[in-house]
Order: C-alpha cells, then sequence, then structure tokens
C-alpha cells in the first residue's frame, strides 16, 4: 500500500486503516511523524554555503601545514645525489668500512 497508493481507492485505504486499533494507531503516529517533520522542516532556514563548507571539509583531506615526511625523503634524497657525486660512491670499496 505505502509503495503504490493509486492502486487503492479512498475507500478502500479507509477499510485498511479501520480494520483493527493497532492499525489506526500506527496510521495515526505515521501522520503525526509527517507532520511534525515538515513543520520542522518549515521552521528551520536551509543555509547552503553553510552546508556547502561542512560537506568539503568531510570530503576533502585534511591539508598538513607541514610534512616531516616529504622533509626528510628529499633531505636524502640530496643527500645521496650529492654522495654519488662525490668521489664517495664512485669507490664501493670506500663504503665498506662505513657500513661495518
Amino acid at each position: 500500500m505505502l509503495d503504490n497508493p493509486e492502486a487503492y481507492t479512498e475507500q478502500e485505504i479507509q477499510d485498511i486503516i479501520n480494520r483493527d486499533e493497532d492499525t489506526r494507531e500506527a496510521y495515526r503516529m505515521m501522520v503525526e511523524a509527517k507532520r511534525s517533520s515538515r513543520k520542522h522542516q518549515a521552521n528551520k532556514p536551509i543555509d547552503v554555503d553553510a552546508a556547502w563548507q561542512k560537506f568539503n571539509q568531510i570530503i576533502q583531506p585534511q591539508q598538513h601545514s607541514f610534512d616531516w615526511m616529504k622533509l626528510a625523503a628529499s633531505f636524502i634524497g640530496v643527500l645521496l645525489q650529492r654522495l654519488r657525486r662525490s668521489s664517495i660512491l664512485q669507490s664501493p670499496q670506500m663504503l665498506l668500512p662505513l657500513i661495518r
């Protein structure tokens, strides 16, 4: 009935609702919930800009102002490149004492 109310006549709907006390009570509670929801929505103005900002904060990852791992990786990369150009890494025999 809820999925396709057009398939029922007004009288059939009333007969279903008034079939027993439990059905009437369930229908009354649904009507009250719907009224309350509409009343609540009508009283609350929608701030589209605030909703958009909230959405963006949730979706976009937090940007870190300074990433220490990137700095360390860059430093090591530059250091290795300098060492390669120097004579230290040109001769593997010179590295053996440093490794041991």
